[in-house]
Order: structure tokens, then C-alpha cells, then sequence
């Protein structure tokens, strides 16, 4: 099966999204296995063949990436059951990893939403990641100015604090991060009937200087 985004992919998420309901899912889950399921994993496979050649992915499969279509309703007002996207995690770890660098996408009817970065870094990874950035701000701001990702990604984006530790003197607006993920977003409709998996892996490309910044920041020993 080509790793080619079709039109069936697209339709069917806008047809879900007036029907969000059990009963039309199941009459039309042949539909979803063939025309959104089935063509996601395999996208998914060819991004971790390609990504493999540059990111040591230990020994993951599309099944340990993507995530189910289904929402977590549990604590949420909103009732409807099924999520309007299929999205997947790829990083050594797969899903479950919050905190390495890694690669996410969430494809929908309307746009392709594609992350990269450290999400949820833990209370020691998030000190090292700040110690790191106030002794070599100098190196960050030279990859952050990169045209390249200024294009793709224009920022480090993430939820701030309203302070910084004492022992850091440094007053670099990224120190105030708690998380550190940088985000790119096409319309769908401009990547139908062409090969997907070029363009992600063209858009991760610009964002790895970052990735390996912050693995090195996540591993300092100050």
C-alpha cells in the first residue's frame, strides 16, 4: 500500500464529525479499517523506516506508536466518543514517551498538525534542560534563528513559570518554560494525493538541531 494521503482519508473524518456516534462508527468501521486505519499504518511504518536512518528507534512498530480513535470521555463534558484525527507518537519509546525529544503528528479533515520536542520533562530533566539553556543561550539562539525553522516552526513554544530558580542568573525568556515543543501546521486538503511521508520527514529534518540541543540539555551534568 502507497504511504500517499487520499481523498477517502480526509472524507471520512468530515462524515464522523456529524455522526460522532457508536452506531454509525460501527456500521462504517469496514470503511474506517480500509480507508483510514489500514493507510495510517502504513504511513506510520514508512516514517519509522526513514526516521531509523538518522534516530536510533530501538525496536518500535506502527502498533507502538499510534494512538487509539477513540476519546478518554471519562472526566470530560464532551460525550462524543470518537476522536476527528488519528495521530502517533515515534521516538524510541513510542506513545508512552512524554519526555525525549520525539516526533508527533495528528492527521484531520482540516489540517496536519505536526510536533516536535519535549512535552512533559520531569522536575530533574526540566532543571538540567534550564541549566543547559542559561550557559549556552548563545547556541540556542543560533539554531532558533535558522531560517529553515523559523519557517517551520517560527519558536519553542510550551506553558511558562512566573519565575525561574535562584541559581540560575541568566534571564533568557526560555528558562521560563516548563515545556519545550515546537509545532508546524498544513491544511490536509494540500497534501491529498501526494507522497505524506516526504513532507514529515522534510519538516522533522529542520527540527532535529533542536531535538539534539535538548538531549544534550536533558543529559547535563552541571
Amino acid at each position: 500500500m502507497s504511504s500517499f494521503l487520499n481523498e477517502a482519508f480526509r472524507k471520512f473524518f468530515i462524515e464522523l464529525a456529524k455522526n460522532n456516534h457508536k452506531d454509525w462508527f460501527d456500521l462504517n468501521r469496514e470503511r474506517y479499517y480500509d480507508e483510514v486505519k489500514k493507510p495510517f499504518e502504513t504511513i506510520v511504518n514508512e516514517l519509522i523506516a526513514q526516521l531509523c536512518k538518522t534516530e536510533d528507534l530501538g525496536q518500535i512498530e506502527a502498533k507502538d506508536c499510534i494512538f487509539r480513535i477513540n476519546r478518554d470521555i471519562r472526566f470530560s463534558k464532551d460525550k462524543t466518543p470518537y476522536k476527528l484525527h488519528l495521530s502517533a507518537a515515534i521516538s524510541k519509546y513510542g506513545k508512552k514517551d512524554f519526555e525525549n525529544p520525539g516526533f508527533y503528528f495528528e492527521i484531520g479533515p482540516e489540517y496536519i498538525n505536526i510536533y516536535s520536542g519535549i512535552y512533559q520533562p520531569s522536575k530533574i530533566s526540566l532543571n538540567n534542560i534550564r541549566q543547559y539553556i542559561s550557559k549556552y543561550h548563545k547556541e540556542l539562539d543560533a539554531l532558533l534563528s535558522n531560517q529553515k525553522f523559523k519557517t517551520n516552526f517560527g519558536n519553542i513554544q510550551g506553558e511558562k513559570a512566573k519565575r525561574v530558580p535562584s541559581d540560575i542568573s541568566n534571564t533568557h525568556s526560555l528558562l521560563f518554560n516548563k515545556q519545550f515543543y515546537i509545532h508546524h501546521q498544513i491544511e490536509t486538503k494540500n497534501l491529498i494525493d501526494k507522497e505524506i511521508v516526504n513532507y514529515l520527514v522534510s519538516i522533522y529534518k529542520s527540527a532535529q538541531p533542536i531535538n539534539q540541543f535538548l538531549k544534550q540539555a536533558i543529559d547535563y551534568d552541571s
